[in-house]
């Protein structure tokens, strides 16, 4: 019985493990904050310069490769949002009105 236990466990460090080193080199929620943040406050050339930090650290040709609305890809909420593939990672940013 014990087998079945380990094999489990040693499957999902195996999972665990393969995760980590998909998204080793993947953009991360704090980076795209940051690109957010600055897009609407900076302006287009610091943008530019900010994404062109992010293919260097994450490698030429991957950049923002996909935007969709929450409709457009399907998801189904009540929300409304984006569906951002950048850098290796998708995001889904969601647009709550405050006031």
């Amino acid at each position: 019985m014990t087998y079945g236990i380990d094999f489990y466990r040693s499957l999902e460090q195996q999972n665990t493990k393969r995760r980590n080193d998909e998204t080793m080199n993947a953009m991360n929620e704090r980076q795209m904050e940051d690109l957010i943040k600055t897009a609407l406050f900076e302006g287009p050339e610091e943008t530019e310069d900010m994404v062109a930090q992010l293919e260097e650290a994450h490698g030429a040709g991957e950049g923002i490769e996909h935007v969709q609305t929450f409709e457009e890809a399907g998801i189904l909420t009540c929300n409304k949002g984006l569906v951002v593939r950048a850098f290796g990672s998708e995001f889904q940013i969601t647009i709550v009105r405050s006031r």
